[in-house]
């Protein structure tokens, strides 16, 4: 934009900045024109959107000269503007995706355009249901094993393939890492419905290799997360909690990971009650899936017992007042119990109304099996 100069100045008052930088404060255009015209220079706006606009008292030849030199200086200073590739594969471990995403931001404020190149291996392709169907339809088949290192891609790989395999009675064996993870995780899965009634995993790893290798397995996803939103509903309802269940995962003890881990396996049992199954997630919006008030009661109810035949069984009993070190807690009640609080019980039903939001975190969705 052209400055405006002496008589092209619009505006009716202006903030005068000297020659010699000074403010001489709030100046009528009138008063501004006869300071610089007694000293045989120009009055400049230099800053027309301030309130009131300012202007500068200066040769305008000097002005011109000095900003095309500032101007010439900054493109010299300044690097071209360029694309950088960040390259992610599928399976890129936790440690390289932090690196590449602070190499991502250093680009970023340095001015450059991040473009995100996901390059699928050769295994991804077993996601494609398009590519399974072809493999399978090659020749008469009666089983097919599926053998990935990765747990995660592997099951869904298997359910992708029963879905599309549906109506043909083919055994689907998913080889999983270990047996007390995903493995597991999709026995309790499969018990929901007939329609898994073909797809079965098997472990690899479990006599050789512990738990606490496999933190990140589906299983040990959803007990975190359990742990995380009982953590928030405590928080947001105002409810007290124990200072022991408050830290975070890593912090937690093993015997509360351990609840954790049970409610985890219990998913499916529960949604089995009333008549639900799982599925890989696929839909956007699935985990705003909806049980009828109904089906909740029926979860809430499961799951509550469960967890009073769980705390019975570590030594718990029940106790009008809550001490965790006395394995003491007044909610170790049958649900159908009068002195059960309708608090407690709610506990249970929020439970049960956030599984959907849980499952779609660890990948799952939840649907409603067709009588």
């Amino acid at each position: 934009m052209r400055e405006r100069i002496n008589n092209q100045i619009r505006a009716h008052e202006l903030r005068v900045i000297d020659s010699e930088n000074q403010n001489l404060g709030v100046l009528s255009i009138k008063d501004a024109l006869e300071l610089a015209q007694s000293k045989s220079l120009d009055l400049i706006e230099i800053n027309p959107n301030a309130n009131p606009p300012i202007a500068k008292i200066m040769d305008f030849g000097k002005y011109q000269y000095e900003a095309n030199k500032k101007l010439k200086k900054s493109r010299a200073g300044s690097k071209p503007t360029e694309t950088k590739s960040i390259q992610v594969k599928i399976g890129t471990g936790d440690h390289d995706l932090e690196l590449k995403a602070k190499t991502a931001s250093k680009w970023l404020k340095e001015g450059h355009r991040i473009k995100v190149e996901l390059f699928l291996s050769g295994r991804a392709k077993y996601m494609d249901e398009k590519f399974l169907k072809e493999i399978m339809s090659k020749g008469q088949k009666t089983h097919a094993f599926i053998c990935l290192d990765d747990d995660s891609i592997g099951l869904q790989a298997g359910f992708l393939l029963l879905h599309a395999l549906q109506n043909q009675k083919i055994q689907i064996l998913v080889r999983m890492q270990e047996d007390t993870g995903l493995a597991k995780f999709l026995r309790e899965v499969k018990s929901t419905g007939a329609s898994l009634a073909n797809l079965q995993a098997f472990g690899l790893l479990d006599r050789t290799c512990k738990a606490e290798m496999f933190d990140y397995s589906t299983r040990e996803a959803l007990a975190r997360a359990i742990h995380e939103d009982y953590v928030y509903q405590a928080q947001k309802s105002g409810s007290p909690v124990s200072k022991d269940n408050l830290p975070s995962w890593e912090e937690l003890s093993e015997e509360l990971k351990e609840s954790n881990r049970r409610q985890a396996d219990h998913i499916g049992a529960k949604l089995k009650a009333i008549g639900c199954g799982i599925t890989p997630w696929r839909e956007y919006g699935a985990e705003r899936f909806l049980f009828t008030e109904n089906e909740i009661e029926i979860m809430a109810y499961t799951e509550h017992n469960r967890w009073v035949e769980e705390k019975l069984e570590l030594g718990w009993q029940y106790a009008l007042e809550r001490n965790d070190a006395l394995k003491l807690h007044p909610d170790l009640l049958l649900w159908g119990d009068e002195r059960l609080t309708e608090d407690a019980r709610e506990k249970d039903r929020n439970a049960a109304r956030l599984l959907p939001a849980l499952l779609a975190r660890a990948g799952f969705q939840i649907y409603r099996i067709q009588k």
